[in-house]
């Protein structure tokens, strides 16, 4: 039998959750997080706001923005190339369903290579 374990480290929620985004990662021990979001967050200023939370942290980041509604494999195959190019880490999702999904498939594919479709 083939069995994998995921395990979330942690999960924090509830109101002003988003403040704990650079400092839970800096207790996670991250050294460089990729941030991934979409176009409608950054333009809510909800990105802007985490690379803030980042900032303030002294935490390096790097950021990617491609996720669409519905995402694409490309998607996270590019985000992954962010990931690698940058040596990151850890990843931080800043939206909905689509780029919390993508933020798991780049980490997925940033640990055990090959491709998205694999």
């Amino acid at each position: 039998m083939n069995i994998n374990k995921f395990v979330t480290p942690e999960i924090i929620f509830g109101g002003h959750a988003i403040r704990q985004a650079g400092d839970a990662c800096v207790r996670l021990g991250a050294k460089k997080v990729l941030i991934v979001s979409d176009r409608g967050v950054a333009n809510a200023g909800w990105l802007e706001k985490v690379i803030e939370l980042c900032k303030e942290s002294h935490l390096p980041f790097a950021t990617f923005v491609g996720v669409t509604t519905d995402p694409k494999d490309r998607e996270v195959e590019q985000g992954c190339q962010v990931f690698v190019q940058h040596e990151c880490d850890a990843i931080i999702g800043v939206g909905g369903g689509s780029v919390l999904d993508v933020a798991k498939a780049i980490a997925i594919l940033a640990t055990n290579g090959g491709a998205i479709s694999d």
